[in-house]
């Protein structure tokens, strides 16, 4: 049994909030229970939720462009790795195999420009997609925005793909 210093009740020590070290051994025990312990920190948290909000505010205004600045170039950095993460990561979830390629594979197949229609990606505007087969995993090549689209509406399949280059072309 232990007497709260704050509100004055003796309660069972379990009441009280307690400092562990990793090997789960006790070393002391605060001398309020832990619904004043509670309060305290929430009276706290209140009073000085304006001023903290404030100072948020601030420092993500004074950080946010050397943020942004900082996070493209990590990007530019280990974009072929990061590329080759975020292919694996939303196949697996939609029960497709990931890509099984390696980053200098990746790497070194990268030119700068579409393997379809040969857009680079200066004129597209956007980061060419790491294009993978979803059955095998086998890594295919580098598509602009569009083409990757286009793969896709098309299921992947060659077949529907040329009946859809047929139908454009009017036969």
């Amino acid at each position: 049994m232990k007497k709260c210093t704050k509100c004055g009740i003796t309660q069972p020590i379990r009441f009280f909030r307690s400092y562990k070290k990793r090997n789960g051994i006790t070393t002391a025990t605060l001398n309020e229970c832990d619904s004043c312990y509670a309060k305290r920190h929430r009276d706290e948290r209140l009073k000085n939720l304006a001023h903290s909000r404030e100072m948020d505010r601030k420092r993500y205004s004074e950080q946010r462009e050397e943020t942004i600045r900082y996070q493209k170039a990590q990007d530019e950095k280990h974009r072929f790795r990061v590329s080759l993460t975020r292919t694996k990561a939303p196949s697996r979830k939609h029960s497709g195999v990931g890509c099984t390629a390696t980053v200098e594979e990746v790497t070194l197949a990268f030119a700068g420009f579409c393997d379809i229609c040969g857009i680079s990606e200066e004129d597209s505007g956007k980061k060419l997609h790491l294009d993978h087969d979803h059955i095998t995993g086998r890594f295919r090549g580098w598509l602009c925005h569009s083409c990757n689209h286009a793969a896709g509406y098309v299921h992947d399949s060659p077949e529907i793909a040329r009946k859809l280059a047929l139908y454009l072309e009017g036969k």
